[in-house]
């Protein structure tokens, strides 16, 4: 073993490895800052509903227009979730770009982010109309071609409600034994 290290190779090691670990930081703050204004805007094929959603994909706009009077409410909630699918599987295109953009090469956080929001926001499936969207992109089958809009959603079943301990109830589970034996 060698235990001949050269001081000043050292430092200009450990200089050099200082000033990389801030340019990542620097790339990293401008791609938070780029994302935090990063919106995306989708529009029904008829021009009645539009969905903007945010950089985490969560709606912040959803604009009826004068076309939706007199609609049936479920045609309306279909456009909505349709729109609000395509633009978060766009934010996830959008998101994918900006990443490459600001922080380039073959970094595993930087690729971590682009899977999250592939993860998150996918494509819709291949050969449906934008209707035909399901109302969850996440974990959405599509039984036999065509989501069920003609019926409510099934009710939930019954929850119990949570017990919540009164203020002299010993709630640690320990039964008067340490946690130590």
């Amino acid at each position: 073993m060698d235990n001949n290290i050269d001081p000043e190779k050292a430092g200009a090691e450990l200089e050099k490895w200082a000033a990389q670990l801030e340019q990542r930081a620097s790339r990293y703050l401008e791609l938070q800052q780029r994302l935090d204004s990063t919106t995306v805007s989708e529009t029904s094929a008829d021009g009645t509903v539009r969905v903007t959603v945010d950089a985490h994909g969560v709606p912040v706009e959803l604009h009826l227009s004068e076309r939706a009077r007199g609609t049936e409410p479920a045609k309306i909630s279909a456009q909505l979730m349709a729109c609000l699918r395509r633009a978060q599987a766009k934010l996830a295109h959008q998101v994918d770009g900006l990443v490459r953009a600001t922080v380039p090469g073959d970094d595993a956080p930087a690729n971590s982010i682009i899977e999250n929001y592939r993860k998150r926001f996918p494509d819709p499936p291949e050969g449906l109309a934008p209707q035909d969207i399901p109302a969850t992109a996440s974990n959405a089958t599509i039984q036999q071609g065509q989501p069920d809009r003609g019926r409510p959603p099934a009710p939930r079943p019954p929850q119990a409600p949570v017990r919540r301990p009164g203020p002299d109830e010993d709630t640690d589970d320990w039964a008067d034994r340490s946690f130590l034996r």
